[in-house]
Protein backbone atom coordinates (compact mmCIF):
# COMPACT_ATOMS: atom_id res chain seq x y z
CA UNK A 1 0.00 0.00 0.00
CA UNK A 2 1.37 3.16 -0.74
CA UNK A 3 1.31 6.02 1.66
CA UNK A 4 0.77 9.80 0.36
CA UNK A 5 3.41 12.43 0.89
CA UNK A 6 2.57 14.87 3.47
CA UNK A 7 1.72 18.35 2.62
CA UNK A 8 4.02 20.83 3.77
CA UNK A 9 1.97 22.81 5.75
CA UNK A 10 1.81 19.99 7.77
CA UNK A 11 5.27 19.53 8.23
CA UNK A 12 5.37 23.37 9.27
CA UNK A 13 2.55 23.49 12.02
CA UNK A 14 4.35 20.18 13.53
CA UNK A 15 7.79 21.94 13.18
CA UNK A 16 5.96 24.94 15.38
CA UNK A 17 4.52 22.78 18.06
CA UNK A 18 7.45 21.13 18.63
CA UNK A 19 8.95 24.94 18.62
CA UNK A 20 5.71 25.41 21.25
CA UNK A 21 6.41 22.90 23.64
CA UNK A 22 10.62 24.02 23.26
CA UNK A 23 9.39 27.11 23.91
CA UNK A 24 7.23 26.71 27.10
CA UNK A 25 10.12 24.45 28.40
CA UNK A 26 12.27 27.26 27.96
CA UNK A 27 10.02 29.72 29.66
CA UNK A 28 9.34 26.86 32.57
CA UNK A 29 13.45 27.01 32.66
CA UNK A 30 13.97 30.42 32.81
CA UNK A 31 11.12 30.93 35.61
CA UNK A 32 13.01 28.34 37.56
CA UNK A 33 16.23 30.20 36.62
CA UNK A 34 14.49 33.86 37.90
CA UNK A 35 12.96 32.14 41.25
CA UNK A 36 16.28 30.54 42.02
CA UNK A 37 18.60 33.85 41.08
CA UNK A 38 15.78 35.31 43.68
CA UNK A 39 16.12 33.18 46.43
CA UNK A 40 20.06 33.83 46.12
CA UNK A 41 20.02 37.25 46.03
CA UNK A 42 17.82 37.13 49.05
CA UNK A 43 20.54 34.53 50.48
CA UNK A 44 23.53 37.19 49.65
CA UNK A 45 21.68 39.75 50.57
CA UNK A 46 20.91 37.63 54.16
CA UNK A 47 25.03 37.15 54.45
CA UNK A 48 25.59 40.45 53.42
CA UNK A 49 22.67 41.56 56.67
CA UNK A 50 24.73 38.62 58.85
CA UNK A 51 28.34 40.04 57.59
CA UNK A 52 27.78 43.35 58.98
CA UNK A 53 26.31 42.38 61.86
CA UNK A 54 29.44 39.86 63.02
CA UNK A 55 31.62 43.27 61.81
CA UNK A 56 29.66 45.05 64.27
CA UNK A 57 29.82 42.14 66.93
CA UNK A 58 33.51 41.69 66.19
CA UNK A 59 33.71 45.71 66.87
CA UNK A 60 32.34 45.41 69.89
CA UNK A 61 34.25 42.54 71.28
CA UNK A 62 37.12 44.13 70.51
CA UNK A 63 35.88 47.14 72.00
CA UNK A 64 35.33 45.33 75.17
CA UNK A 65 38.76 42.93 74.72
CA UNK A 66 40.35 46.27 74.87
CA UNK A 67 38.38 47.66 77.86
CA UNK A 68 38.60 44.20 79.85
CA UNK A 69 42.74 43.91 78.88
CA UNK A 70 42.68 47.48 80.27
CA UNK A 71 40.76 47.01 83.41
CA UNK A 72 43.14 43.42 83.48
CA UNK A 73 46.31 45.77 83.35
CA UNK A 74 44.88 48.32 85.99
CA UNK A 75 44.10 45.14 88.12
CA UNK A 76 47.46 43.45 87.83
CA UNK A 77 49.14 46.97 88.94
CA UNK A 78 47.32 47.37 92.25
CA UNK A 79 47.66 43.54 92.60
CA UNK A 80 51.62 44.51 92.16
CA UNK A 81 51.33 47.51 94.56
CA UNK A 82 49.28 45.48 97.07
CA UNK A 83 51.11 42.93 97.06
CA UNK A 84 54.72 45.29 97.89
CA UNK A 85 52.25 46.78 100.50
CA UNK A 86 51.65 43.39 102.22
CA UNK A 87 54.94 42.22 102.62
CA UNK A 88 55.28 43.22 106.10
CA UNK A 89 52.54 40.86 106.49
CA UNK A 90 54.31 37.41 105.41
CA UNK A 91 55.73 37.69 109.32
CA UNK A 92 52.20 37.43 110.48
CA UNK A 93 51.15 34.73 108.44
CA UNK A 94 54.09 32.86 108.97
CA UNK A 95 53.56 32.93 112.45
CA UNK A 96 49.53 32.20 112.11
CA UNK A 97 50.27 29.16 110.14
CA UNK A 98 52.72 28.42 113.30
CA UNK A 99 49.76 29.23 115.81
CA UNK A 100 47.00 27.01 113.70
CA UNK A 101 49.39 23.82 113.79
CA UNK A 102 49.24 24.79 117.58
CA UNK A 103 45.82 24.51 117.55
CA UNK A 104 45.76 21.31 115.65
CA UNK A 105 47.64 20.00 118.06
CA UNK A 106 45.63 21.02 121.00
CA UNK A 107 42.32 20.01 119.23
CA UNK A 108 43.90 16.56 118.64
CA UNK A 109 44.39 16.55 122.46
CA UNK A 110 41.09 18.02 123.22
CA UNK A 111 39.51 14.89 121.16
CA UNK A 112 41.52 12.30 123.12
CA UNK A 113 40.20 14.13 126.54
CA UNK A 114 36.50 13.97 125.10
CA UNK A 115 36.67 10.34 124.31
CA UNK A 116 38.13 9.79 127.70
CA UNK A 117 35.40 11.41 129.24
CA UNK A 118 33.06 9.53 126.76
CA UNK A 119 34.03 6.51 127.82
CA UNK A 120 33.87 7.77 131.76
CA UNK A 121 30.41 8.86 130.93
CA UNK A 122 29.81 5.13 129.84
CA UNK A 123 30.71 3.78 132.92
CA UNK A 124 28.86 6.37 134.99
CA UNK A 125 25.84 5.25 133.62
CA UNK A 126 26.78 1.87 134.19
CA UNK A 127 26.66 2.89 137.46
CA UNK A 128 23.49 4.60 137.32
CA UNK A 129 21.71 1.02 136.90
CA UNK A 130 23.58 0.09 140.27
CA UNK A 131 21.09 2.99 141.86
CA UNK A 132 18.31 0.64 142.79
CA UNK A 133 20.70 -1.61 144.89
CA UNK A 134 21.47 1.60 146.41
CA UNK A 135 18.24 2.27 147.14
CA UNK A 136 17.64 -1.13 148.57
CA UNK A 137 20.24 -1.00 151.32
CA UNK A 138 19.23 2.25 151.92
CA UNK A 139 15.55 1.15 152.87
CA UNK A 140 17.37 -1.37 154.63
CA UNK A 141 19.50 0.92 156.97
CA UNK A 142 16.13 2.95 157.58
CA UNK A 143 14.43 -0.49 158.82
CA UNK A 144 17.39 -0.35 161.31
CA UNK A 145 17.14 3.51 161.85
CA UNK A 146 13.58 2.63 163.40
CA UNK A 147 14.75 -0.27 165.11
CA UNK A 148 17.85 2.04 166.82
CA UNK A 149 15.01 3.97 167.38
CA UNK A 150 12.87 1.99 168.91
CA UNK A 151 15.48 0.62 171.05
CA UNK A 152 16.61 4.47 171.81
CA UNK A 153 12.89 4.87 173.45
CA UNK A 154 13.35 1.68 175.43
CA UNK A 155 16.60 3.14 176.75
CA UNK A 156 15.26 6.55 177.48
CA UNK A 157 12.01 4.47 179.75
CA UNK A 158 15.57 3.15 181.33
CA UNK A 159 16.96 6.10 182.27
CA UNK A 160 14.75 6.99 185.29
CA UNK A 161 16.59 3.95 187.09
CA UNK A 162 20.42 5.13 185.69
CA UNK A 163 19.87 8.51 187.40
CA UNK A 164 18.80 7.35 190.73
CA UNK A 165 21.60 4.87 190.71
CA UNK A 166 24.07 7.62 189.11
CA UNK A 167 22.73 10.12 192.32
CA UNK A 168 23.57 6.71 194.04
CA UNK A 169 27.03 6.23 193.20
CA UNK A 170 27.88 10.19 193.45
CA UNK A 171 26.84 10.22 197.04
CA UNK A 172 29.10 6.73 197.50
CA UNK A 173 32.10 8.71 195.62
CA UNK A 174 31.52 11.53 197.96
CA UNK A 175 32.12 9.64 201.15
CA UNK A 176 34.55 7.56 199.66
CA UNK A 177 36.66 10.44 199.07
CA UNK A 178 36.04 12.31 202.60
CA UNK A 179 37.11 8.98 204.38
CA UNK A 180 40.04 8.73 201.92
CA UNK A 181 41.38 12.38 202.73
CA UNK A 182 40.68 11.47 206.81
CA UNK A 183 42.86 8.41 205.99
CA UNK A 184 45.62 10.29 204.21
CA UNK A 185 45.82 12.79 207.35
CA UNK A 186 45.70 10.27 209.87
CA UNK A 187 48.65 8.20 208.05
CA UNK A 188 50.61 11.71 207.85
CA UNK A 189 49.88 12.28 211.42
CA UNK A 190 51.14 8.28 211.89
CA UNK A 191 54.38 9.13 209.98
CA UNK A 192 55.39 12.42 212.32
CA UNK A 193 55.34 10.21 215.36
CA UNK A 194 58.12 8.78 217.44
CA UNK A 195 59.01 4.94 216.70
CA UNK A 196 57.68 2.21 219.42
CA UNK A 197 59.96 1.55 222.38
CA UNK A 198 62.56 -1.21 221.19
CA UNK A 199 62.81 -0.57 217.60
CA UNK A 200 65.94 -0.63 215.70
CA UNK A 201 67.62 2.05 214.12
CA UNK A 202 67.42 2.71 210.52
CA UNK A 203 63.98 0.94 209.70
CA UNK A 204 61.52 2.25 207.54
CA UNK A 205 57.78 3.23 207.92
CA UNK A 206 55.99 -0.21 206.22
CA UNK A 207 58.89 -2.98 207.16
CA UNK A 208 57.49 -5.71 208.44
CA UNK A 209 59.51 -5.61 211.65
CA UNK A 210 58.03 -1.92 212.53
CA UNK A 211 54.46 -1.68 214.23
CA UNK A 212 52.84 1.59 215.41
CA UNK A 213 50.74 1.48 217.59
CA UNK A 214 47.60 3.57 216.75
CA UNK A 215 44.27 5.01 218.47
CA UNK A 216 41.89 4.13 215.53
CA UNK A 217 41.75 0.62 215.94
CA UNK A 218 40.59 -1.07 212.48
CA UNK A 219 37.66 0.93 211.76
CA UNK A 220 39.00 1.57 207.79
CA UNK A 221 40.72 -1.49 207.24
CA UNK A 222 44.37 0.14 207.29
CA UNK A 223 47.16 -2.33 209.26
CA UNK A 224 50.47 0.21 208.73
CA UNK A 225 53.30 -1.90 208.97
CA UNK A 226 52.93 -5.24 207.47
CA UNK A 227 51.87 -6.03 203.77
CA UNK A 228 50.15 -9.81 204.68
CA UNK A 229 48.36 -7.97 206.70
CA UNK A 230 46.05 -6.13 204.30
CA UNK A 231 45.81 -3.82 201.58
CA UNK A 232 45.31 0.30 202.31
CA UNK A 233 42.77 0.65 200.15
CA UNK A 234 38.48 0.53 200.74
CA UNK A 235 36.59 -2.60 199.35
CA UNK A 236 34.81 -2.02 196.52
CA UNK A 237 31.22 -0.29 196.94
CA UNK A 238 28.30 -2.60 196.49
CA UNK A 239 26.34 0.30 194.52
CA UNK A 240 29.11 -0.25 192.03
CA UNK A 241 28.23 -3.88 191.21
CA UNK A 242 24.77 -3.18 191.27
CA UNK A 243 24.83 -0.23 188.64
CA UNK A 244 26.76 -2.62 185.90
CA UNK A 245 24.14 -6.01 186.81
CA UNK A 246 21.49 -3.18 186.02
CA UNK A 247 23.23 -2.03 182.60
CA UNK A 248 24.03 -5.70 181.45
CA UNK A 249 20.04 -6.57 182.18
CA UNK A 250 18.89 -3.22 180.61
CA UNK A 251 21.05 -3.88 177.42
CA UNK A 252 20.13 -7.46 176.88
CA UNK A 253 16.38 -6.32 177.14
CA UNK A 254 16.89 -4.01 175.01
CA UNK A 255 18.53 -6.37 172.58
CA UNK A 256 15.78 -8.99 173.09
CA UNK A 257 13.19 -5.67 171.87
CA UNK A 258 14.51 -4.94 168.74
CA UNK A 259 14.76 -8.70 167.82
CA UNK A 260 18.65 -8.94 167.92
CA UNK A 261 20.36 -11.91 169.93
CA UNK A 262 22.87 -11.14 172.27
CA UNK A 263 26.44 -12.57 171.73
CA UNK A 264 29.52 -12.58 173.52
CA UNK A 265 32.22 -10.15 172.90
CA UNK A 266 34.86 -12.69 173.21
CA UNK A 267 32.81 -15.60 171.13
CA UNK A 268 31.87 -12.72 168.58
CA UNK A 269 33.28 -13.26 164.88
CA UNK A 270 33.45 -10.32 162.92
CA UNK A 271 35.23 -11.79 159.53
CA UNK A 272 35.35 -14.63 157.23
CA UNK A 273 38.62 -15.14 155.35
CA UNK A 274 38.02 -18.63 154.85
CA UNK A 275 35.07 -17.95 152.51
CA UNK A 276 37.22 -16.27 150.04
CA UNK A 277 36.44 -18.94 146.71
CA UNK A 278 33.48 -19.89 147.95
CA UNK A 279 29.88 -19.14 146.36
CA UNK A 280 27.71 -16.71 147.65
CA UNK A 281 25.18 -18.86 148.87
CA UNK A 282 27.53 -20.93 150.25
CA UNK A 283 29.03 -17.82 152.25
CA UNK A 284 26.00 -16.31 153.28
CA UNK A 285 24.89 -19.96 154.67
CA UNK A 286 28.16 -20.22 156.75
CA UNK A 287 27.98 -16.29 158.29
CA UNK A 288 24.31 -16.96 158.82
CA UNK A 289 24.95 -19.76 160.75
CA UNK A 290 27.71 -18.52 163.01
CA UNK A 291 25.65 -14.88 162.99
CA UNK A 292 22.66 -15.17 162.97
CA UNK A 293 21.40 -12.08 164.03
CA UNK A 294 23.59 -10.60 160.97
CA UNK A 295 22.21 -9.01 157.88
CA UNK A 296 24.70 -10.78 154.87
CA UNK A 297 24.13 -8.73 151.70
CA UNK A 298 25.68 -10.32 148.61
CA UNK A 299 26.87 -7.95 146.56
CA UNK A 300 29.17 -7.32 143.23
CA UNK A 301 32.59 -6.56 143.56
CA UNK A 302 33.05 -3.35 141.55
CA UNK A 303 29.77 -2.19 142.48
CA UNK A 304 29.71 1.19 144.31
CA UNK A 305 28.23 0.86 147.96
CA UNK A 306 27.80 3.17 150.76
CA UNK A 307 30.75 3.96 153.14
CA UNK A 308 28.55 4.14 156.87
CA UNK A 309 29.71 1.39 159.56
CA UNK A 310 26.93 -0.61 160.30
CA UNK A 311 28.05 -3.33 163.36
CA UNK A 312 24.99 -5.46 162.06
CA UNK A 313 25.45 -5.68 158.46
CA UNK A 314 28.23 -8.08 156.22
CA UNK A 315 28.53 -7.81 152.84
CA UNK A 316 29.71 -10.48 150.58
CA UNK A 317 31.68 -9.25 147.78
CA UNK A 318 31.62 -11.27 145.02
CA UNK A 319 33.09 -11.71 141.11
CA UNK A 320 31.22 -12.43 137.83
CA UNK A 321 31.37 -16.14 138.74
CA UNK A 322 29.80 -15.36 141.87
CA UNK A 323 32.64 -16.88 143.78
CA UNK A 324 33.60 -14.44 147.19
CA UNK A 325 36.07 -12.06 145.61
CA UNK A 326 37.53 -10.82 149.14
CA UNK A 327 37.03 -11.77 152.92
CA UNK A 328 33.73 -10.94 153.82
CA UNK A 329 33.64 -8.84 157.19
CA UNK A 330 30.98 -6.96 159.51
CA UNK A 331 30.82 -3.18 158.74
Amino acid sequence: MRVAPRSHTAMLEEEIEIQEAEFRRLMADHRALAEERLALHRELQAGKDEVRHLNTIIADISAKKETYIGELVDKRRKLEAELRANESLRDEIVQLRGEIDKHLVVRKELSAKSASIMHELTREQSNKQQIPMLKAEIDALRQELVHARSACELEQKGNFQLVEQKKAMEKNMISMAQEIEQMRAELANSEGRPWAPGATYGMKLGSPEVTFPTPYGDNYNIHVGGSEKGHSHLPESSSWGTYDNNRLQYRGAAAAAGGGVVVSPSAAKDSWPELVGVSSEAAKTKIGEERPELDVQVVPADAFVTTDYNAGRVRVFVDSDDKVARPPKIG
